[in-house]
């Protein structure tokens, strides 16, 4: 994640100026996007603060046209000849999903995301035959959903989007009326992909039935006090619904003849459920403390989590036994105490790790005995060391005998430890890429070879896509307050940056002197000297031009004029959001002009040149991307983010384009020194791709 403004951020500026966001909800929502790398549109209604009808109200206002609801997609039945309409990658890539196709007027309707209707509606006549385009907008968990329905046959794609959502208390129900003209479109129930049935009109509400006086509220229960077994804990933050206690039963609904008499607490059921994402939030935040004192390996286990969801996502692993397999990654180094990092590949390489971690391999197992860890998390915890050839313990498994979780987290432990921390086995920092060459090494012996696969493709692809928008930035945080710095920590990791830690200007100094970093963001208070020393003497000795961040509890006029005078990039007084804080770091490394652009290459089958193309045109890169295969060497200019021009052999323009988008081996290198001289297309970028990819659904039939 980088310090980017999550995608829909107009929206969620349009709520707050509609006074449907206050000013709390709308950082809440902000960081929530961020965090889990999702739209604002999806972030405010699952935290519960906007209304779905009242979020796709101002949605279609700001659009100009309707919406449809969640409810009413799930509901609808899609023609496949409708489906075929559309190919699935232009849907994907779009976001946009058919709903209706008028065969008289050749009109074809659409739900999508998107802000730009115009531009989605031109594009998917490009890509159709459709004679006119009209566009509804949808949540984009809902559109999204649709199109695995449809495209990749999941039935149950919107089971989770149907789940009611929490709501504040004394929070209305919304109305169903829609504000001003902007309704809920009703397509019927009836299968689509014929001729349009007439959306629903903007009717005039029906006389309302007298209301009859309410009774008086019933008196307030008595307070019933809910006691948790520890056994209990695990599973209950697991989603599991449990009972207060183990020897209470469970109570039928009570009727409303008896609402007013509630039954004791001794005899009520009770039950505390917690969901899976706020689960591994509260493990995210307890483990991320208790690593403050590990040095090197500060951060570890976060890293170790985050690696091992996206690997549990790319070998399709149902979400559940994902979900246990991420928790194992969490707890797996905890209560393993020693002088040693128990790895996979130290405790395959050396004695002394192998027998201390036969003697601890089990620690977290017997530190959450009584917590009830899921059936996988136990088995990937306990099963970590085995090896592949059968040559490890407890139980000497091999190959596939080795529980999937177990294969995937020794895999990912061992990448994330040679990356981030010098105390390995190669006495330094590995790249991505001899990280996993020196994995490779071991395929096959201590390694699932598939797993090994899968993980160079994730590490690589991730490295290139950094080179490529040159985002991969060190902050140095200095600032001698631990508890106050552990959650900006966490955030700047969480937005893709590299954090190195110093408590103190002697310590500062050190790691400026061990390595180079992009950006600085101090504290004033320091011991021994202040911050505006640090400063003076970065900018006097190898850091003169590095971006500096005043983070600090000075706030008179005297300290802000010092921070302007020392050319800080931004000063920023205590308290202050973490989210906010990691925000600004972003935006100012975005701002500096101090990074050389540098060269980029990389395999396609490391990452297919559509994905490169797109991330070119999103960064808005200009430059020379060179593309060399078996099938002949192109080119494609870049200025601005959009393509200027294109060359395949005895092909030019758009057309070079389409040919080069069939590549899928080859190597590719990124000139971003080339400047382009003139712009021989006058084609969106996305027009080229959805093009080429129509040519190859076509190519494919």
């Amino acid at each position: 994640m980088n310090g980017e403004s999550p995608e829909g951020i107009e929206v969620l500026d349009k709520l707050a100026a509609d006074g449907l966001v206050e000013p709390f909800d709308y950082d809440r929502v902000l960081h929530h996007a961020q965090r889990h790398a999702e739209r604002v549109e999806e972030a405010v209604v699952e935290l519960g603060v906007v209304s779905e009808a009242d979020l796709l109200r101002t949605v279609a206002e700001m659009v100009r046209t309707q919406f449809v609801s969640t409810e009413k997609l799930a509901k609808a039945q899609v023609s496949r000849s409708l489906i075929e309409m559309v190919p699935r990658r232009v849907a994907e890539r779009l976001g946009a999903f058919p709903i209706l196709f008028d065969r008289k007027t050749l009109t074809l309707s659409v739900v999508t995301y998107d802000l730009q209707a115009p531009e989605v509606a031109r594009q998917l006549q490009v890509a159709t035959d459709a004679r006119a385009v009209t566009t509804y907008v949808a949540r984009p968990g809902a559109v999204r959903a649709a199109i695995r329905k449809y495209y990749y046959g999941e039935v149950d794609s919107f089971t989770e989007l149907m789940r009611p959502k929490r709501r504040r208390a004394a929070e209305p129900e919304a109305a169903p009326a829609g504000r001003g003209d902007y309704i809920d479109v009703d397509f019927g129930s009836e299968e689509l992909g014929g001729r349009r049935a007439a959306p629903a009109q903007a009717a005039r509400p029906a006389p309302q039935p007298r209301r009859q006086p309410e009774p008086p509220p019933p008196p307030p229960p008595a307070p019933v006090v809910m006691e948790i077994a520890d056994a209990s804990l695990m599973a209950a933050l697991s989603g599991s619904p449990l009972r207060a206690s183990a020897s209470a039963q469970a109570e039928p609904p009570s009727s409303p003849s008896n609402a007013e008499s509630p039954a004791p607490a001794s005899s009520s059921s009770s039950s505390l459920s917690v969901s899976p994402r706020m689960f591994l939030e509260t493990l995210n935040v307890m483990v991320t403390l208790a690593e403050q004192e590990r040095g090197e390996l500060r951060g570890h286990t976060s890293l170790v989590a985050r690696l091992t969801r996206k690997l549990c996502e790319l070998v399709d692993m149902p979400k559940e036994h994902a979900f246990e397999v991420v928790v194992a990654a969490y707890l797996h180094d905890l209560g393993k105490t020693g002088n040693y990092h128990l790895t996979p590949l130290n405790v395959a390489q050396y004695e002394g790790h192998r027998i201390q971690a036969q003697k601890s391999f089990a620690a977290p197992l017997r530190l959450f005995e009584s917590a009830a860890l899921g059936d996988k998390t136990v088995k990937t915890l306990n099963h970590l060391y085995e090896r592949y050839d059968g040559n490890g313990f407890p139980d000497r498994l091999q190959e596939r005998d080795i529980p999937l979780g177990s294969r995937v987290l020794a895999v990912v432990e061992t990448y994330a430890d040679i990356t981030a921390s010098a105390k390995n086995p190669f006495r330094r920092r590995l790249s991505p890429r001899e990280a996993c060459e020196a994995i490779q090494g071991l395929v096959g012996t201590v390694f699932d070879p598939t797993i090994v696969q899968l993980l160079q493709r994730l590490a690589v692809g991730d490295e290139v896509r950094q080179q490529l928008l040159d985002d991969a930035h060190s902050v140095l945080l200095v600032d001698p307050d631990v508890e106050s710095t552990t959650v900006l920590e966490m955030r700047l990791m969480e937005h893709g940056h590299r954090v190195l830690i110093a408590r103190s200007f002697d310590q500062a100094l050190t790691v400026l002197a061990e390595a180079e970093v992009d950006l600085i963001l101090t504290e004033v208070d320091l011991p021994t000297h202040d911050g505006f020393r640090f400063v003076e003497r970065c900018r006097a000795g190898s850091q003169p031009d590095t971006p500096v961040i005043f983070l600090t509890r000075r706030g008179d006029r005297e300290s802000v004029q010092r921070g302007v005078e020392l050319a800080a990039a931004d000063y920023v007084v205590k308290p202050a959001s973490p989210e906010v804080v990691a925000m600004k770091v972003g935006q100012v490394l975005s701002q500096s002009r101090r990074r050389q652009s540098h060269g980029v290459s990389g395999s396609l089958r490391e990452m297919s040149l559509p994905d490169v193309v797109q991330i070119l045109s999103n960064g808005r890169k200009s430059g020379k991307l060179t593309l060399t295969s078996s099938s002949g060497n192109g080119e494609i200019q870049f200025g601005g983010g959009a393509i200027s021009d294109a060359r395949f052999g005895d092909i030019t323009g758009a057309d070079a384009v389409y040919a080069l988008l069939a590549l899928r081996d080859g190597e590719f290198a990124l000139d971003p020194s080339f400047l382009p001289l003139r712009n021989a297309i006058n084609l969106p970028t996305e027009s080229l791709l959805l093009e080429g990819m129509r040519r190859l659904d076509e190519s494919g039939r």
